[in-house]
């Protein structure tokens, strides 16, 4: 088992030597397993237990799981959740409740420790899981199992049947907990580890390390036809604001349809789920299926993801997805010199030294009505643009520009009392024009760079 484990480790690169790790420890074999090993392996071991307060013996376990930690000689850490009132408040089953209070906290660990999360999953959990995402219906995906490592957690023991995690248990003799949910039939998990898989297994000897096989193979397709629906993104993306993108990428794409149309529909597929997986949601097959056909038949379609804040529409020349989230608001004095920053941008006024073009401007400082402020667009707004004889409506002049909704939303306008001077990327105001008789200032807008 041991040697194993570090086979296991070193081909995927899952931790590095003498490495801290912390583990999630619930006193059962498989995480005594694990926390045991990877302790005799040298690694700087936490143990992190969670009490689901779900039964009278929570306690009692909590008590149990900060014993054996000790006696091993590793750091103890635990925490409390209400499992039973998360699944209430979120509408969820226990068992998903369970599992979300669980990685929040292991989230929280990581950071704290900054070290990776080993969890005892083994090659029976991965059975299990790839059995419950075909009963529900899925695809390549979910039938890819449980992964090795993902983010910041790791699955050391993820080549190990759990009757060799019991019996390493028992060799050590290292005492450990029994959950009762893990014989309870009321849980599905614990229906498929019972009925479903010891009638799999009764087809071949190898049945199951046969079907861990196959969910490998079909992880490293599904990365692969992931990485071919995202460059078919990129290449039919229309972005009429490239420089300004930062500004609204997360909250609304647009892809021509035409360029879409060019492509199989098995990336198609993919490309709108994983669409939808950036902006934090999730689509049926069935939905999936209604924008597929609208996208290749070129007809006008709208759909509301579940929670009515995202929206896919499609018409005979665009596909697009776009969050739909209410307008920023904020009114933010701009001293010269000086900068002003909100949301993932900033707008810096110095002496002039940049040329007007894309994202810099100089403007004159002689009709400047009352003070500098950077805000957002408003109804109602009017602006001449310079080199234009007449005085038009914002809103028109940003719709000739190809302004999407979204972009106009997020969009940070340089105005005095009187109204807009510079709309970045699309023009400055006639009377802001700088000339060399008058006081002249330089913006630039940039997008905040993370520190």
């Amino acid at each position: 088992m041991y040697q194993r484990l570090l086979n296991f480790i070193q081909r995927h690169n899952l931790l590095r030597e003498g490495e801290r790790v912390i583990v999630g420890y619930s006193g059962g074999a498989d995480s005594t397993c694990l926390l045991h090993l990877l302790h005799r392996a040298g690694y700087e071991v936490i143990a992190a237990h969670l009490n689901h307060m779900q039964r009278p013996e929570a306690e009692k376990e909590e008590r149990f799981c900060e014993e054996q930690a000790k006696k091993l000689g590793v750091r103890f850490v635990s925490e409390r959740a209400d499992v039973p009132k998360i699944a209430k408040e979120k509408k969820i089953g226990i068992e998903e409740a369970g599992r979300f209070a669980r990685y929040d906290f292991f989230c929280r660990l990581h950071k704290s420790f900054d070290a990776k999360v080993a969890t005892a999953h083994t090659l029976d959990d991965h059975i299990e899981t790839i059995f419950l995402h075909l009963a529900r219906g899925s695809g390549l995906t979910g039938v890819s199992g449980i992964s090795v490592q993902r983010d910041f957690i790791v699955r050391p023991l993820l080549w190990a049947r759990r009757k060799e995690t019991h019996a390493f248990c028992e060799k050590e003799n290292l005492p450990i907990l029994s959950d009762p949910a893990n014989v309870d039939e009321n849980f599905t998990r614990v229906r498929v580890r019972k009925v479903l898989i010891p009638a799999w297994e009764s087809l071949h000897p190898s049945a199951v390390e046969n079907l861990a096989r196959f969910a490998s193979i079909a992880r490293e397709e599904d990365i692969f036809l992931d990485a071919q629906a995202r460059n078919l993104l990129s290449e039919c993306e229309i972005e009429p604001h490239p420089e300004l993108s930062f500004l609204h990428r997360d909250v609304e794409r647009t892809f021509d349809v035409g360029c879409l149309q060019s492509h199989p529909k098995v990336l198609l597929r993919r490309a709108i789920r994983s669409l939808v997986h950036q902006f934090k949601r999730e689509i049926s097959y069935e939905l999936t299926e209604q924008i597929l056909e609208a996208i290749l038949q070129k007809h006008k379609n709208s759909v509301t993801l579940e929670g009515g804040d995202v929206v896919l529409e499609t018409s005979q020349r665009q596909f697009r997805i776009r969050s739909l989230e209410n307008p920023p608001d904020f009114c933010i004095p701009l001293s010269i010199p000086g900068e002003v920053a909100f949301d993932g941008w900033k707008i810096v006024a110095q002496k002039p030294q940049l040329e007007n073009a894309g994202l810099k401007a100089i403007i004159s400082m002689a009709n400047v009505r009352g003070s500098l402020v950077v805000r957002p667009f408003r109804p109602g707004d009017r602006i001449q643009p310079a080199k234009s004889r007449y005085e038009r409506k914002l809103q028109d002049v940003l719709t000739d520009a190809k302004v999407s909704s979204a972009l106009k939303r997020r969009l940070p306008l340089v105005c005095d009392d009187e109204g807009p001077l510079w709309v970045p990327g699309v023009c400055i105001a006639s009377r802001a024009a700088p000339d060399a008789s008058s006081e002249s200032v330089s913006l630039q807008l940039l997008p905040m760079t993370p520190e």
